[in-house]
């Protein structure tokens, strides 16, 4: 199997890049919390494979949010404390369990990677 970690990003926010990567960072945190160890083990000893998607803004998130749920898959929003570009509780990113490329490549099909 090749285990992938998603993480989504709310680009409405404008955030810098700096800022983004500490989003995504934090998510990653959350990915791994939210997936069993037995697939952290083996996406950790295979490429640990991470890609960024976007979302155009927090009702994007929230339906990507619900639409993963809806088939079973775990993730945790990532909300921002305000403290420097962004609005304090700005939803920023989405993380989502470790999964199985294969198994879920039509879910994350129409998602596009984003490009900042």
């Amino acid at each position: 199997m090749k285990y992938v970690m998603y993480i989504f990003v709310n680009k409405s926010l404008g955030m810098s890049a700096g800022k983004m990567a500490v989003q995504v960072g934090h998510a990653v945190v959350y990915a791994l919390d939210i997936s069993t160890l037995d697939v952290v083990h083996e996406w950790r000893n295979n490429m640990q494979i991470k890609v960024v998607l976007e979302a155009k803004d927090e009702t994007e998130l929230k339906q990507i949010e619900s639409e993963l749920g809806n088939v079973g898959i775990l993730t945790r929003e990532v909300h921002d404390a305000g403290l420097t570009e962004i609005a304090p509780d700005s939803f920023t990113a989405l993380a989502v369990q470790i999964v199985d490329k294969e198994k879920h490549k039509e879910t994350f099909r129409e998602y596009k990677t984003y490009k900042g």
